[in-house]
């Protein structure tokens, strides 16, 4: 048994008992809220270890409700989960310090990890905070590896998401300092919802694997970056990189997958598995936001899946 206290939070009742059965089964103490409200409430009555909550709700929302709970309680570890990608909620999110997001689609055995991954994080703060006076060489360690626990994709291995964002700010305000352009290529594993349903989420997670390990080892220039940006995609930050040179880099990506040779038959394009990529180069300034290359980026991945999928695009093509 894992004797964690997990309180879920879903105004929608059918979503509250599927994810409650699930972790129930899996051996966690599972709590309801039907609101932000009623959660509010059970977090005056009672200690949790994790919270679970809706992003979008009648009355308070999972952002208020992460909010409320760092300010009682800093130590219980936030997961917001969403029902579409909008960027906004998450980047305000991470600011207040959500532990994890993912999207209410997300396969079962994604679900599991990422709450395991929490719970991680939680005995890591617990062991940091005990440390503190006992030993500080230790704290020092602890602090170190939590690190990496936050910036690490918790199946690929990678970078994640948050760490994504917030290296990109970074190398953007050096992009406008140095006048220098920014390239970023948006990566989609064409047709993954079927590769899930014909062989199974453990393969699927495998698959994710291997193809983020490979894209990761083409992406090698110090200055350069590769995380998963969510679900089946993927991001590679390229500063100083002109359209050309991104380009290149992104067909790399896409034959390299293509060569692995993962079996797809519920492909329609391929027998095996392939991806779809969009590259966008601008040059940043300071009336330009950093969403500005990530929203022409995804818009030319949208245009690839459009257009046939298993290919590289970019801004004028």
């Amino acid at each position: 048994m894992n004797n964690y206290s997990i309180l879920l939070v879903d105004d929608e009742e059918n979503i509250r008992k599927t994810i409650s059965v699930d972790l129930s089964e899996n051996g966690y103490d599972v709590t309801l809220a039907g609101s932000g409200e009623e959660a509010i409430k059970k977090l005056g009555e009672s200690n949790y270890d994790m919270v679970i909550t809706a992003l979008k709700m009648k009355g308070l929302s999972g952002i208020q409700v992460l909010e409320k709970t760092k300010k009682m309680n800093s130590e219980t570890v936030v997961m917001i989960f969403s029902s579409d990608g909008d960027l906004l909620p998450a980047i305000e999110a991470l600011r207040l310090g959500v532990d994890d997001y993912m999207l209410k689609s997300a396969i079962t055995e994604e679900l599991h990890f990422r709450v395991k991954h929490c719970l991680e994080k939680l005995v890591l703060r617990r062991l940091v905070k005990k440390e503190l006076v006992e030993n500080r060489k230790k704290l020092i360690e602890k602090n170190e590896e939590l690190k990496k626990i936050s910036i690490r994709d918790g199946l690929t291995e990678i970078y994640n998401r948050r760490y994504f964002h917030q290296y990109f700010e970074r190398e953007w305000k050096r992009a406008i300092r140095d006048k220098k352009l920014i390239s970023l290529i948006m990566i989609d594993i064409d047709f993954f919802k079927l590769f899930n349903d014909t062989y199974g989420h453990l393969a699927g997670d495998n698959c994710l694997i291997q193809v983020a390990n490979t894209l990761n080892d083409l992406v090698n220039r110090p200055a350069d970056l590769f995380a998963r940006y969510g679900g089946e995609e993927f991001v590679a930050i390229l500063p100083g990189t002109e359209k050309d040179g991104t380009l290149l880099l992104a067909e790399e990506m896409r034959k390299a997958v293509e060569a692995l040779k993962i079996e797809h038959t519920s492909s329609t394009i391929s027998e095996y598995v392939t991806i779809s990529l969009g590259v966008g180069t601008i040059f940043p300034d300071n009336k330009s936001s950093s969403n500005a290359l990530i929203k022409l980026a995804d818009k030319i991945l949208y245009k690839v899946k459009q257009s046939g999928r298993n290919m590289v695009k970019s801004n004028d093509n």
